[in-house]
């Protein structure tokens, strides 16, 4: 057992690297989530960006005299077709992201919801659709990329120097790009599309997730905790079980071997015609009859504590069960001027009262008595003597199964633990109680209470 005890040992301090471990590896893993999840938002928000773009672009491919992405614009008069472009992409069926298009030679001034674009020999004035942009182009660009996840989780909007142009939430935004970014440095629209977590940062988030994480991990090192403990107490009550159940068998090996041995002396002296005289026959006969008394009532105790009872509801008179059981015992005074009426089972009651009595004559010696009364709509008997009292250390213990202090084994009283256990079960199948003390200022006190009838 005391192996056990070093193994359960061990695995409780090998719970503390092991907490220590896993803070450190939550940590890690929930740094590289937020990284995980910074990258494929800020990718995803450029990726928008881009569609954004090309989308615009794309609406004025009649207009422009070259692709996106090709050599840097240079400078020259207008292109002798540029009339007849603009009417082709007017009579296009291309998506109405813009509305108007307009060339000037000198860079016109910034106007809300006009973009201004760097064409060979002067500028091109755009006028985006924003009611398209905010009402299906937006939205449905962003359902693409993020789908209905994403969009509970982010918020976004775009932004021009003149406010928002469109906006799926408030939040802190920690992502944002340039869009319509097309033509060389310093001639670009200052528009940015923005995004961020909703109920707070990122890094909140994350964090929040962080806790919980830790919070699950240390419930389970407490309850691992717990458990072990739990495994120790519990090794350690078997052991202690197997150790009474060990004294019980040697208590009642002992206490039945006593009595049969004298039966079984006084049976072979009287069969053996070794006693003849008739006063010696009667004393060997109420020999036989004490000792066979004595086995009767331990057998009784064993087989009742072993035993499943339902005990019976009939009305009992607790005064004459009480008187009873003090008239087994010689020595013991009684005190009961009234009649205690209660329901119960009468043979249970009358053993559990004989069980206190015997307690109190084999650990007492001298001032034993009976008293009994009511107390409201409860029915009260003591059995207390004046003998040395109940050990501190054995109060806690007095109605467990065969314990036995250490006063009683070392006085060698008989006996082997069931007495008061046994008391204790009759009583709480009554409804009732059993409580244990020390008298004032020597002796023991054991009440019992049951409800009156």
């Amino acid at each position: 057992m005391r192996i056990g005890q070093w193994i359960l040992g061990a695995a409780l301090l090998l719970l503390i690297p092991l907490g220590w471990l896993q803070y450190g590896w939550i940590g890690e893993i929930s740094d590289a989530e937020f990284g995980r999840r910074q990258a494929g938002l800020e990718a995803s928000v450029e990726q928008v960006a881009k569609e954004f773009d090309r989308a615009v672009l794309e609406s004025l491919g009649p207009v422009l005299p070259r692709p996106r992405g090709g050599p840097p614009l240079k400078a020259g008069p207008p292109p002798e077709d540029f009339a007849a472009r603009v009417e082709r992409w007017r009579a296009g069926d291309g998506p109405p992201i813009v509305l108007s298009v307009r060339w000037s030679e000198e860079e016109p001034k910034q106007r809300p919801d006009w973009w201004v674009l760097r064409a060979p020999g002067g500028f091109l004035e755009i006028l985006l659709n924003m009611a398209y942009l905010r009402e299906h182009f937006l939205p449905e660009l962003l359902q693409q990329h993020f789908g209905d996840r994403g969009l509970e989780r982010y918020a976004f909007r775009l932004v021009r120097p003149e406010g928002v142009v469109y906006s799926t939430g408030e939040t802190e935004w920690e992502t944002s790009t340039e869009v319509l970014s097309v033509g060389p440095p310093g001639r670009r629209t200052p528009w940015h599309f923005e995004a961020g977590q909703r109920g707070g940062t990122l890094k909140a988030v994350v964090s929040r997730a962080r806790l919980r994480n830790l919070a699950l991990s240390g419930a389970t090192i407490v309850l691992l905790a717990a458990a072990l403990i739990a495994l120790a107490l519990v090794a350690r009550r078997a052991e202690r079980l197997s150790h009474l159940q060990m004294e019980f068998t040697a208590g009642v090996t002992h206490d039945l071997k006593t009595p049969l041995a004298v039966i079984c002396s006084a049976g072979e002296n009287l069969a053996g015609g070794v006693v003849k005289d008739p006063a010696q026959v009667q004393r060997y006969g109420a020999l036989v009859r004490s000792e066979g008394r004595r086995l009767t009532r331990m057998v009784e105790q064993v087989l009742s504590f072993a035993g499943v009872h339902t005990f019976a509801r009939e009305p009992v008179d607790l005064r004459k069960v009480a008187l009873a059981a003090a008239e087994s015992e010689a020595g013991v005074t009684v005190d009961l001027p009234e009649p205690l009426p209660v329901m119960g089972d009468e043979m249970a009651l009358q053993l559990a009262l004989r069980n206190l009595v015997e307690n109190a004559v084999k650990h007492g010696k001298s001032g034993m008595a009976v008293r009994g009364w009511r107390e409201g709509n409860m029915v009260m008997v003591r059995v207390e003597d004046e003998g040395p009292g109940i050990d501190d250390e054995d109060l806690p213990h007095l109605f467990d199964p065969y314990y036995r202090g250490w006063r009683t084994k070392q006085n060698q009283v008989k006996g082997f633990g069931l007495g008061l256990a046994l008391v204790k079960r009759i009583m709480e199948g009554h409804d009732g109680t059993v409580e244990a003390r020390n008298g004032s200022p020597t002796g023991s006190m054991f009440t019992v209470k049951m409800p009156a009838e």
